[in-house]
């Protein structure tokens, strides 16, 4: 695959293109609240603010933050943030010498081939430049600067402002009207997906990328690493999907691996549901990270998974069967439960109550009491799954395209979402079946920045 150099971007593809439908986009998790429902954390374009269960909302307090997720006791939070970094020389800094030497290898494997070429040729073969590409934009300008003039021309300009950007993931208390950072996790240049803090266990799992891999690789990285910090971050399992869970003693992680290398970050897989027992019973990081497989499917990146009390553990997946026509478009997501005790895979629910729902049930979410089910799309519509019933309630009808964020519970039967409507689209809390605006009193530039 060829990659215009001057926009500097990965490309994928995707395959089985039968079942693209079910390769939803990404639905972010703006708001989530504590686990004692005091506090939620709001994630905005400009970072993170915290609201009270009456819709209070304090000043910014982690500018550049983008993800975040509360620790079990509900004073801390676990948090990525990203800053822009300028120059070479910075980078550099940042970096130390072994990554710098890292960087300067993979920036020469994308100049080389590029510089070669005629000039007017503005297409580099089988070139692939991922989530380092700030970086080597960097690079590039500090070693090739009057060449890659040359090899731009006009779009010049465009890369001359490039930045990187550098990423920390950090664990934060709440201090009064204030946050305190406690540790500094992890830096580097590789964005962090997803953060699970273990419900009974001082650690904390995270999805990542590779940073400076020699080949281009935006997989699914899962890393565990101990909130205080005492100890740089472990490799659990590459090729996951973006949405892990611990099961309910805290020491176990549940993930969706495969066994192939898949460059992309849109592509259907053949894997495994795994269960990797992670924590010793001492609250240690376990010397040796073996999984057990409980399941095989086919997944992609946000597929999730949900462990429940009882030990089992809920999934979302399509159930394919092969040989698969290439027309063929009646594939969609189920519900399904895996009872690692018994060996058994069934389906959570009877397919005539999965109708009105979308054909990808990826943006699912499990209520506290494991009653409920929210689900959300990319266009924020939201329906609500009764388990003991069963049946599916229409919530909201959504914005017909984007301008959405995910459902979050709050507690049983209590959670928020986003609703269209005039004169602003505002957070609404549904308590017991009854609505209240969260937001009633934030700025409109803070629902504005929710999906910038």
């Amino acid at each position: 695959m060829s990659l215009p150099l001057r926009s500097f971007r990965f490309a994928t593809a995707s395959v089985l293109a039968c079942a693209l439908v079910l390769l939803a986009g990404c639905l972010h998790e703006k708001l989530t609240w504590s686990p004692d429902g005091h506090r939620a954390a709001v994630i905005t374009s400009e970072g993170l603010y915290l609201s009270d269960a009456a819709g209070t909302l304090s000043p910014l307090l982690v500018p550049g933050a983008y993800q975040a997720a509360w620790c079990a006791d509900s004073q801390r939070l676990v948090v990525a943030r990203k800053r822009p970094v300028q120059t070479y020389k910075e980078l550099a800094q940042l970096l130390g010498a072994e990554r710098t030497r890292a960087l300067a290898t993979k920036a020469e494997a994308v100049w080389q081939p590029w510089d070669a070429l005629p000039d007017t040729v503005e297409h580099s073969p089988d070139i692939k430049v991922d989530s380092d590409s700030g970086a080597i934009a960097l690079y590039l300008r500090e070693h090739h600067r009057d060449r890659l003039k040359v090899k731009l021309a006009k779009d010049w300009k465009e890369v001359e402002s490039m930045s990187a950007e550098w990423h920390s993931l950090q664990v934060v208390r709440i201090d009064g009207e204030a946050l305190q950072v406690e540790a500094n996790l992890v830096e580097g240049l590789a964005p962090v997906s997803q953060i699970r803090p273990s419900p009974k266990v001082a650690v904390v799992a995270f999805v990542s990328n590779l940073e400076l891999s020699p080949i281009s690789d935006e997989s699914n990285q899962l890393y565990l690493a101990p909130l205080d910090a005492s100890k740089p971050p472990v490799l659990i399992a590459g090729q996951t999907s973006g949405f892990p869970d611990w099961t309910s003693t805290g020491r176990t992680l549940l993930t969706f691996r495969s066994a192939s290398r898949a460059l992309g970050s849109d592509e259907l897989r053949l894997g495994t549901l795994s269960a990797f027992p992670v924590v010793d019973t001492d609250g240690r990081i376990a010397a040796e990270l073996k999984a057990d497989d409980l399941a095989g499917l086919i997944f992609h990146d946000a597929s999730r998974v949900r462990s429940l009390r009882d030990g089992r553990a809920l999934f979302n997946a399509a159930e394919f069967n092969l040989p698969l026509a290439t027309d063929e478009r009646d594939i969609r997501d189920e519900f399904f439960v895996i009872d690692p005790a018994a060996h058994r895979v069934s389906r959570l629910l009877p397919t005539a109550v999965l109708a009105p729902l979308p054909k990808s049930l990826a943006h699912f979410e499990l209520s506290p009491d494991e009653s409920q089910i929210l689900v959300g799309d990319d266009n924020g519509k939201v329906w609500l799954i009764t388990l003991t019933e069963p049946k599916v309630e229409t919530v909201c009808e959504g914005f017909g395209k984007g301008d959405s964020i995910a459902p979050a519970w709050r507690g049983p039967g209590d959670f928020t979402y986003r609703k269209p409507a005039a004169p602003r689209h505002d957070l609404i809390q549904r308590t017991g079946g009854k609505e209240t605006v969260l937001s009633r009193t934030w700025p409109a530039e803070v629902l504005t920045h929710l999906v910038d």
